[in-house]
């Protein structure tokens, strides 16, 4: 259910990342608005099945084993939570950090550009390398400030 829920989410940034370059588009705000209710139906979904688990769960052999059950369903929750309360609105000029594949770490950069599949094109700060990843595998930078001044 976990795994949906991030499908879903994943799917609303793409949706989102449209609706940056066309916000009117119709088709897209109605697929929007859906994708937030599913988002919704799913996290209370969740919910209800941990409660309904919680009540008719029956008393395991060990204590240590009630305590990995609950943790269990405890870190899918927080997981799932993250997911739906974590929406970014990622934009062109926007600092973040990004993951550079040779290393696998992640570094400070500016989205240079997003498509509406949701692949993003980043330039790092300290070399200014260019690399392709993906707008859920961006994270927060030390800012989010635009790197480009609005025109006034």
């Amino acid at each position: 259910m976990a795994e949906d829920l991030q499908n879903y989410k994943l799917q609303l940034q793409q949706v989102e990342a449209g609706l940056l370059t066309d916000p009117k588009n119709e088709e897209l705000l109605k697929l929007k608005e859906g994708l937030v209710e599913v988002i919704d139906l799913t996290k209370d979904l969740i919910r209800t099945q941990f409660e309904e688990q919680k009540k008719s769960y029956i008393e395991p052999a060990s204590s240590s084993t009630i305590s990995a059950y609950y943790d269990e369903i405890e870190a899918a929750l927080l997981e799932a939570e993250k997911l739906v309360t974590t929406s970014q609105n990622w934009k062109v000029g926007d600092k973040c950090q990004a993951k550079w594949v040779e290393d696998g770490r992640y570094y400070d950069a500016i989205i240079d550009d997003i498509s509406v599949n949701g692949d993003v094109s980043v330039i790092f700060d300290a070399y200014q390398n260019r690399a392709q990843t993906t707008i859920n595998e961006l994270r927060e930078g030390t800012s989010r400030n635009e790197v480009f001044p609005s025109s006034k």
